[in-house]
């Protein structure tokens, strides 16, 4: 169900806020830990490639970001140290949110460089 999800994810993620919300979420629960390194992969994109600023505009905005980096990188780092691509991903979503000024993101950008 992988091309269901990645077609979901381009088709609606991008829409609005609440939708990446949800999608974040979704990864962050056990039931979405497989598609967790192709959802990062799939938001980083989304990020670099459209103007999402339009996503800021609610109090605490990155929340659910920053829960999925967090998750990300408390269970599965070892699997993120093998996968270049998804830490790539990884660091451009921390990029994102440290430009919206969310301090967090600094602290999950220090956090990868100790993965190596």
């Amino acid at each position: 169900m992988l091309d269901l999800y990645e077609r979901w994810a381009h088709l609606y993620m991008g829409r609005d806020e609440d939708c990446g919300r949800r999608f974040c979420y979704f990864l962050v629960a056990d039931f979405g830990v497989p598609l967790r390194l192709d959802g990062l992969r799939w938001i980083a994109a989304l990020l670099k490639a459209q103007n999402t600023s339009r996503f800021w505009y609610r109090d605490n905005p990155g929340c659910a970001l920053i829960e999925l980096l967090n998750t990300t990188f408390s269970q599965i780092a070892c699997t993120l140290v093998k996968d270049h691509e998804a830490q790539q991903a990884l660091v451009g979503i921390a990029a994102t949110l440290a430009a919206n000024n969310l301090p967090t993101a600094l602290a999950l950008q220090e956090r990868k460089t100790l993965l190596g």
